[in-house]
């Protein structure tokens, strides 16, 4: 039996989502959730561990399906917000495990890494190809990935021949650092950044006691880490408007840790920042 959800955990919500190459899918949110989301700047691809509690065995069956992929939303009343989109590995993504009389499945997923590990990119480019040709091709070589909010690449004609034959995302590096550009995934979506001064184009948050902010930030060599209430709107490699006692000002996220438990006492945002140059 599912436990009873305390009533100070009434305006939390979220939801996950599971499904499968062919249409088939499900999606839960009355029951508990439990999730810890981890995102970077970081060419690895972004994880998600999420449990849920007392599933049906249709359910289990589902999202131990090969190709499953997986998208958990959460907030507060009202609409969640996406925090995590990914996919489910074929091969140790998904224990079940008891936890006194309740069956617990937990998910590990990661963002974009099945194109991550298996896309590759096998081309040749004439001399004087721009970088937005190769870099349109490279796209299309990732399976599904599309393009996140972030800085456009520099426009860069090539001199010479080019040549690309491995992982697409071996090529992907190549033509971002050669227009001084960082890149990673982030929901499904591939990010571009120019190094040290670029970043996303959102509305950036704004981060003080009373929008969630806890505590007092954490002054660092670059910027300052603090933990705020459960904020989907933090994201790497976009920008917080912190206001506090001690700290006020604009910073670049580099990396935010999302942990939520709808029947527990976890529902907040871990980030590391830098000062933005705005």
């Amino acid at each position: 039996m599912t436990s009873a959800v305390p009533s100070m955990f009434f305006d939390r919500i979220a939801d996950v989502r599971i499904g499968l190459p062919d249409g088939v899918g499900r999606s839960w949110s009355d029951i508990r959730i439990e999730f810890e989301v981890e995102k970077s700047l970081k060419k690895d691809p972004n994880t998600a561990s999420i449990s849920l509690y007392n599933l049906d065995p249709v359910s289990v069956g589902l999202i131990q399906s090969t190709g499953a992929v997986v998208m958990l939303r959460a907030g507060y009343q009202g609409v969640p917000s996406l925090l995590f989109d990914g996919t489910i590995p074929a091969k140790g993504g998904v224990t079940i495990e008891r936890n006194g009389t309740e069956r617990v499945v937990t998910i590990e997923a990661g963002d974009g890494e099945l194109q991550y590990t298996e896309s590759r990119f096998d081309h040749n480019f004439a001399a004087l190809t721009p970088n937005t040709t190769i870099f349109a091709a490279l796209l299309a070589s990732f399976g599904g990935l599309g393009l996140a909010p972030g800085d456009p690449l520099p426009p860069y004609v090539y001199q010479s021949s080019q040549t690309f034959s491995g992982p697409s995302r071996d090529a992907l590096e190549q033509i971002c650092r050669d227009v001084h550009c960082s890149w990673s995934i982030q929901d499904g979506n591939i990010q571009i950044l120019i190094q040290n001064i670029g970043g996303r184009k959102d509305v950036a948050p704004l981060i003080s006691s009373e929008t969630g902010l806890i505590g007092s930030p954490k002054p660092t060599k670059e910027g300052c880490d603090f933990d705020s209430l459960l904020n989907a709107s933090i994201k790497p490699g976009g920008f917080v408007s912190i206001v506090s006692r001690d700290i006020t000002g604009f910073f670049k996220v580099l990396r935010v840790k999302h942990h939520g438990d709808t029947h527990g006492a976890a529902w907040t945002s871990s980030v590391e920042s830098k000062r933005a140059v705005i």
